[in-house]
């Protein structure tokens, strides 16, 4: 399966990523769904190579949920995605593509090939904010430790654990709509226990709702990539 990764510019501000990919002569296409308010308090880059990384993971995960294992894999849960993205730093990411194949492969048990291009102009997917939010801004200037927190019980015990040290943390989060209630619940309790060590960044992605004009095939629930 052949999957493509663009950029649809949706006004002077803002880029979307899109997926398109073809089946029994068919063409399906979704664009992503993502959305951060906060993560422009660290950081506008858009050229780097954590950015570039940022983009493709972004799209491996949104990939997964959309390629059904049902449809498109050959024993029931194996799929083959062959994967070609546009990024600043093409150069990079192909002269590590062996690695960054088995890394992905081994994840989400499949097989993943990608096919790295150059990208043609710099891309802002991000929404710029209308208002910023009051933060702490001696946490975010001095940042020590950064941590996975999803709202579950294994990720909840490692920022305890940095919340009751001298570190300044920042924790980032993934979500999908509806789904950061969790992550809200504790962050509060987190505050009311005065905790002031601590940052958080959410980022929320996920396919766009098909419309009804939109031909889609049923999509993938395991969230091997989620990780």
């Amino acid at each position: 399966m052949k999957i493509d990764v663009s950029y649809i510019k949706k006004s002077e501000e803002l880029d979307k990523i899109n997926l398109s990919y073809n089946h029994n002569g068919t063409s399906f296409s979704r664009e992503i769904k993502l959305n951060s308010p906060r993560i422009l308090d660290y950081t506008t880059d858009n050229k780097s190579p954590a950015f570039d990384f940022l983009i493709m993971s972004i799209a491996i995960y949104n990939i997964d949920t959309l390629i059904s294992r049902y449809l498109h894999s050959y024993d029931g849960w194996t799929r083959e995605l062959e994967v070609t993205i546009c990024l600043n730093n093409y150069e990079l990411f192909n002269k590590n593509k062996k690695k960054i194949e088995e890394m992905i492969s081994f994840l989400t048990g499949d097989i993943w090939k990608f096919n790295f291009n150059p990208i043609l102009e710099s891309i802002n997917i991000f929404p710029i904010k209308k208002k910023k939010k009051q933060i702490n801004t001696q946490v975010l200037n001095e940042i020590t430790k950064v941590s996975l927190f999803s709202g579950g019980l294994d990720s909840l015990i490692g920022v305890l654990n940095l919340l009751n040290s001298n570190e300044n943390i920042l924790l980032c989060s993934h979500y999908v709509k509806f789904e950061d209630n969790e992550q809200k619940a504790i962050r509060s309790i987190f505050t009311k226990e005065q905790y002031n060590n601590f940052d958080h960044v959410q980022v929320m992605t996920q396919l766009e709702a098909k419309s009804t004009q939109q031909l889609c095939e049923d999509g993938e629930t395991t969230f091997r990539s989620r990780s």
